[in-house]
């Protein structure tokens, strides 16, 4: 099983993730962004497609030694339809939850997260493309949840006990 875990950037998506990890779930965490380290001196828009397939290669590979994994990056409907056909061809049963969060609070210091500028514009970016509330997959609500609640609503839409 791949848990695609959607949202803007400072959703949640990775603190859930970790969460749920850390729960002896044996789930694997993939987060694309770090892979990005691997070619920074490329650009975004010309690394999505890189490191997204990167991401799904260590997913297939987890899942051909019986480990699920949660695949966290902000999905456009192009990298979804990629997705989904890398997945579906390689016979891997997977989900898509996307985590809303109000844009108040997606452009807010939470945690220890201090925002950059960079960041700050790209929410906008992302919020304005319908990225927090795409065609596919569910969509949590976590604006009001904790971490927790976020955490189980996920684990029971991906089926996982």
């Amino acid at each position: 099983m791949v848990i695609l875990l959607n949202g803007n950037i400072n959703s949640g998506k990775t603190t859930i993730a970790k969460y749920i990890t850390a729960m002896d779930y044996s789930i694997a965490h993939i987060e694309v962004d770090s892979l990005r380290e691997f070619i920074h001196w490329m650009g975004l828009q010309e690394s999505i497609k890189i490191n997204l397939e990167n991401a799904l290669s260590v997913a297939i590979n987890f899942h051909n030694r019986n480990i699920s994994s949660i695949i966290t990056y902000p999905l456009s409907d192009e990298d979804y339809r990629f997705v989904t056909e890398k997945l579906t061809s390689a016979g891997i049963k997977f989900c898509v939850i996307t985590l809303f969060t109000q844009l108040s609070q997606l452009k807010s210091n939470r945690g220890n997260r201090e925002l950059t500028d960079w960041e700050l514009t790209r929410i906008d970016e992302l919020y304005t493309q319908g990225l927090t509330q795409p065609s596919f997959g569910s969509i949590i609500d976590n604006s009001k949840q904790s971490i927790s609640q976020s955490a189980q609503q996920v684990l029971d839409l991906a089926q996982i006990k």
